[in-house]
């Protein structure tokens, strides 16, 4: 498979991408229910091996059970009972992995690897946004595939291990193709923000601002007008269950400089700033726990250089806790509960990591 435009890691950033391709929709096979887009997905570095040693824990600490299949730049995990569920995500050479999904029990650490293909990208899937519905499914919205940006809502059920498909986000008939789009489950409904990627009218990807909203009653899409402050690609995102939030990420495309924005989101009230983050940072982990918004990991600088500190949102800024990560990472999969944060893959400076690590 033909890898999209990369980093290189050593030099200035420099992307290349198809930025002013026209984004006509191509249908592959005969499903009518996921788009691609002409438009060329963006993505991080890839590593240069795998790795499943680990460093000694502070408040983070590893947990039993090593990723069947390692991966990075999943675009987001969900925690859902007791598991961990692992959406597609990257392979150490940087192609896409076609497993649909990798959980894990967090009890008994337990790994299962479902080697049912995504039944509307079966090539692959990473950078999708993935959310927890009230009744426990697992929600896998938009991402890249074959190295192009998709249009899909793939609907994974734990209990069943089955797939089924919701309607593409869309406006009026307007689809919408994205990566790395924050997903959150408020009041019954799902809201879809952010990202990189284009509406199939425009003719160039671009950082979104804008926020859909999914109605299951009606299974129809809507625009709710809410724009956010200030958007970003690669950022972290999470929610309660009244508020989102979309946190750090790049806003410049031609520099990838790893931003230090923050912001919430309520239905009623649309999006709001807060404080910044002590520093830009993209692939980074955020998570609503124990009614607290931390941030922790991540990547900085134009070369993504891991971090391993977490940070705790506060009324006028971020305090860091001096609860470091196990190890440096960056574009990971993480999932939480009302108690805990469980972390999966990723990379650090130099290794795909396969190790699961968790707080408290």
């Amino acid at each position: 498979m033909r890898r999209r435009g990369l980093l290189a890691a050593a030099l200035t950033a420099a992307l290349v991408v198809a930025l002013a391709i026209p984004a006509t929709a191509a249908r592959p096979g005969t499903n009518s229910r996921l788009t691609v887009s002409s438009v060329h997905a963006l993505r991080a570095p890839a590593s240069r091996g795998a790795s499943t040693d680990h460093a000694a824990a502070v408040a983070w600490h590893t947990l039993p059970g090593n990723e069947p299949t390692p991966v990075f730049e999943t675009g987001g995990a969900a925690v859902a009972g007791n598991f961990l569920y692992v959406p597609g995500g990257y392979l150490v050479d940087g192609v896409t992995e076609n497993t649909s999904m990798q959980y894990y029990n967090i009890t008994t650490g337990v790994w299962v690897e479902d080697a049912t293909p995504f039944p509307l990208t079966p090539t692959g899937l990473s950078d999708s946004a993935s959310c927890v519905a009230p009744n426990g499914r697992i929600y896998v919205v938009n991402g890249g595939s074959g190295g192009f940006l998709v249009s899909a809502m793939q609907i994974y059920n734990p209990t069943t291990h089955t797939w089924t498909f919701g309607p593409q986000p869309n406006v009026a008939g307007d689809v919408l193709f994205t990566q790395d789009s924050g997903c959150a489950w408020i009041g019954g409904k799902m809201y879809l923000w952010g990202g990189y990627g284009l509406f199939n009218s425009q003719t160039s990807g671009t950082i979104q601002k804008v926020t859909l909203v999914f109605d299951p009653n009606t299974n129809t899409w809507a625009d709710t007008g809410k724009l956010m402050v200030t958007g970003g690609l690669w950022s972290g995102y999470a929610s309660s269950t009244t508020t989102g939030y979309n946190v750090g990420g790049t806003t410049d495309l031609s520099t990838l400089l790893p931003g230090k924005a923050a912001e919430r989101f309520t239905p009623a009230g649309g999006w709001v700033a807060l404080p910044n983050l002590p520093t830009g940072l993209v692939g980074l982990g955020v998570a609503f726990v124990a009614n607290k918004l931390i941030a922790f990991g991540g990547g900085t600088t134009v070369n993504f250089t891991p971090q391993d500190k977490t940070y705790l949102a506060g009324a006028t800024s971020w305090a860091n806790t001096g609860k470091n990560m196990v190890r440096p990472l960056e574009f990971f999969a993480s999932g939480y509960g009302p108690s805990k944060v469980v972390v999966a893959g990723g990379v650090d400076a130099s290794f795909l990591y396969s190790d699961v690590e968790a707080i408290p």
